[in-house]
């Protein structure tokens, strides 16, 4: 019985196929682009299995209102300015100090946002995969809070 190493590597010197195991090094690259989980590989048997985890984008697709109207707003409004602060935050949507801490580590902490170190003083920018993202801001969900 031939196991799969074998048909690959037949495969490959035949020039059907790439090297052996660069087409996961692409998919981890294009997951790390895009700031998705690594996809986890297994043997199991004869079978090689390829598990992509659902992300952050897709959870907010499905339900957004995971987000509160602040942070569906400040999505958007960082798709077009610099880096927020949360006093920033505060002023343009009339909270709280600690209301915009918390919204905008939430936000960091689902990796909607990174956080950028100036000294003191902590800014957040959107993260490039949630650049091209329209549905969030488009459905206001059902949690304003």
């Amino acid at each position: 019985m031939t196991d799969n190493s074998s048909i690959a590597r037949l495969l490959f010197l035949a020039g059907y196929i790439e090297q052996w195991g660069s087409g996961t090094l692409s998919m981890i690259a294009a997951c790390k682009r895009d700031a998705l989980p690594e996809p986890q590989f297994q043997e199991i048997g004869s079978d090689f299995v390829v598990t992509f985890t659902g992300s952050v984008l897709n959870a907010l697709l499905e339900r957004p209102e995971l987000l509160n109207e602040r942070q569906r707003g400040v999505i958007e409004y960082l798709k077009a300015h610099p880096p927020i602060s949360t006093e920033e935050y505060g002023n343009i949507y009339g909270c709280t100090a600690r209301t915009a801490r918390r919204d905008l580590s939430a936000l960091a902490e689902m990796g909607i946002t990174a956080v950028k170190r100036e000294g003191r003083l902590r800014r957040y920018v959107l993260n490039p995969s949630f650049r091209s993202l329209r549905t969030i801001a488009d459905n206001p969900g059902q949690n304003p809070d």
